[in-house]
């Protein structure tokens, strides 16, 4: 589901009452939810879609505003676990992010499209946009959404 708009509060509001009424339909055995909150700090909504959620007696992860690249790199190799196992049924990963504008390092980088100016051999960190991509086109076929 995507939220386009200039009205943070609506979206917001929109945003909280999903991720309750997805947690009120499945257990908490059932599903997990991982938010990305990109509101601004000093925004009178900071925190609230944290709090909503928080009602959940289910898994909530809250990943902060600077862990982002970690955070999708868990959600990605959780991806690569899920695609090697035979488990027909894993519980349900929810990944809500708000304020998608914000997180520039889900964009695409450079280097994925073949332009890298660096032909190093050196060790590089994982690709935050790529690996979200990667989340985007095959995290719902194994029950991450």
């Amino acid at each position: 589901m995507l939220i386009i708009g200039q009205a943070d509060e609506s979206s917001l509001a929109i945003m909280s009452m999903t991720a309750i009424a997805m947690g009120a339909q499945l257990s908490p055995q059932a599903a997990s939810f991982y938010i990305f909150d990109g509101t601004p700090a000093d925004s009178p909504l900071f925190g609230v879609l944290a709090k909503a959620v928080s009602a959940l007696p289910h898994q909530v992860q809250n990943i902060d505003y600077r862990a982002v690249p970690e955070g999708i790199h868990k959600l990605a190799l959780e991806l690569q676990n899920r695609q090697a196992s035979d488990s027909s049924n894993p519980p349900a990963i929810f990944v809500l992010i708000f304020g998608m504008q914000r997180y520039r390092s889900l964009r695409k980088s450079e280097d994925t499209f073949g332009f890298s100016s660096s032909s190093s051999e050196e060790e590089k960190p994982p690709d935050t946009g790529k690996e979200f991509a990667d989340l985007l086109r095959e995290g719902p076929a194994v029950g991450i959404h």
